[in-house]
C-alpha cells in the first residue's frame, strides 16, 4: 500500500519486493561489518595460540604416562585411607553378637522308653498218636493176675474199660516219657468164662480190644 493508504489500481508487480526494489538499510550494513571484523580478530587470535603438532608417537607415549598417573594416585589412595569395611569396623569397634542373632538352643523333651513285650511264639501242640496195646489180645484163667499195656502220646492221662461181669473199676493211668501206660488187676475164682471186650482211651484216641477168662 502506498503512502497515504490508498491502493495502487491493478496487481502489484514482484519486482516491487526485490531486493533492489528495497532501500539498503545503513543498520545491517554496520551490522555486516561487525561481524566481518570479529571474525578476522578471532583468526588472528588462533594464529597466535596455534598449539605446537605432536607425532603419534607422542600422544600414545603422553596417554601411558597419564594412565600410569591416575592408577599411581588410587594406589596410594587405598594404601592411605583402606578399605571403607575397615575404617568402619576400626571406628565402630568389633561387633559383639546381640541375643537376637544368637539362636535358641532347641528343647529336648524326656523320652520315655515303651517297654516292648516280646511276641511269645505259639506253642505248637504235641501231634496225638493212636492208643496201640503192646500184649493184647489177652487171655487169662480164674484168680489169676493179669496186666494190659498200651503206647500213646507221652504224658496223657488214659482210662481203661473192662468188659466182663464183676470186672475191677480201675484208676486212670498217665502215660510216662515213653508213651506206656499199664494196669494190674486179679481176676476174681467166681469171673465168668468167655471173651470179653476191654477198651482204652487216652486223651482223644481210644482202642479195644478182647481178654479171654478161661
Amino acid at each position: 500500500m502506498p503512502e497515504g493508504g490508498w491502493p495502487l489500481p491493478g496487481p502489484i508487480p514482484s519486482s516491487y519486493y526485490s531486493r533492489e526494489a528495497l532501500p539498503r538499510s545503513s543498520g545491517l550494513a554496520r551490522a555486516r561489518d561487525r561481524l566481518a571484523s570479529w571474525v578476522s580478530l578471532r583468526a588472528s587470535w588462533l594464529e597466535r595460540l596455534r598449539l605446537p603438532q605432536f607425532s603419534r608417537r607422542q600422544r600414545l607415549v603422553a596417554a601411558v604416562a597419564a594412565a600410569a598417573i591416575v592408577l599411581l594416585g588410587a594406589v596410594i589412595g587405598l594404601a592411605t585411607h583402606g578399605s571403607p569395611s575397615a575404617g568402619r569396623a576400626t571406628a565402630l569397634g568389633p561387633r559383639h553378637p546381640q541375643a537376637a542373632d544368637i539362636a535358641p538352643a532347641p528343647t529336648v523333651y524326656a523320652q520315655t522308653p515303651v517297654p516292648i513285650t516280646p511276641t511269645p511264639s505259639p506253642t505248637r501242640a504235641p501231634t496225638a498218636l493212636p492208643v496201640v496195646f503192646i500184649n493184647a489180645p489177652l487171655s487169662t484163667e480164674r484168680g489169676e493176675q493179669v496186666t494190659v499195656r498200651v503206647r500213646t502220646t507221652a504224658h496223657t492221662a488214659c482210662t481203661i474199660t473192662i468188659g466182663y461181669p464183676s470186672a475191677p473199676a480201675l484208676s486212670p493211668d498217665e502215660s510216662g516219657a515213653d508213651g506206656v501206660a499199664a494196669w494190674t488187676w486179679q481176676v476174681r475164682k467166681n469171673a465168668p468164662r468167655g471173651t470179653w471186650p476191654l477198651a482204652v482211651t487216652c486223651g482223644s484216641s481210644t482202642a479195644s480190644t478182647q481178654i479171654t477168662i478161661g
